[in-house]
């Protein structure tokens, strides 16, 4: 029966099993933003058509994806995850292990950060809600200091070698008091 819900319907000439979301722009918008965000800044490759999950997000069920976020983003490891859990309890603990690192950081919003039974569900308002929780406390991608693209890193390279930059600096003294 049709029930008037055009989510999850079978886009006309797909593949059995894949089913397209129709989604309003904002999503589509906010979907691609977190997954380029990811991308950039830890290295997680989650899809915007994951994110754009009705229900379920199922890449952040185990806590693999999670685990990589918090580590990336807070610069410090997430200890004694499952690699491969099983049951629901263990991908339960995933979860919680990510979400305690996360809880140290002052200026990120409670809301998501004991959820982590949802998250292991893969409910989509729970995770879409942690990401964007993370991506306003931790700000917009950028290079991490230190590494550059062998594009950027080339054209500044040539750049100082003609500047005061690439000269070492006397150190200065500090003025007493």
């Amino acid at each position: 029966g049709a029930s008037g819900r055009q989510a999850g319907r079978q886009a006309p000439g797909a593949r059995r099993g894949l089913y397209v979301s129709f989604k309003g722009t904002e999503e589509v918008a906010l979907a691609r933003s977190l997954s380029a965000w990811m991308r950039a800044r830890a290295g997680v490759e989650i899809s915007e058509h994951a994110l754009l999950a009705d229900e379920t997000i199922t890449e952040f069920q185990d806590g693999s994806a999670l685990k990589q976020l918090t580590e990336a983003l807070s610069r410090e490891d997430v200890h004694g995850i499952t690699a491969n859990p099983r049951s629901f309890a263990a991908r339960r603990h995933n979860a919680e292990q990510s979400l305690r690192v996360l809880r140290k950081r002052p200026n990120l919003a409670l809301d998501h950060l004991y959820a982590a039974d949802a998250l292991a569900r893969g409910e989509a308002v729970v995770v879409l809600g942690l990401l964007q929780d993370l991506k306003r406390a931790f700000g917009p991608a950028h290079v991490p200091v230190g590494t550059r693209a062998p594009a950027i890193a080339v054209g500044l390279a040539s750049a100082r070698a003609g500047s005061h930059l690439s000269q070492p600096q006397p150190a200065r003294a500090r003025p007493p008091g």
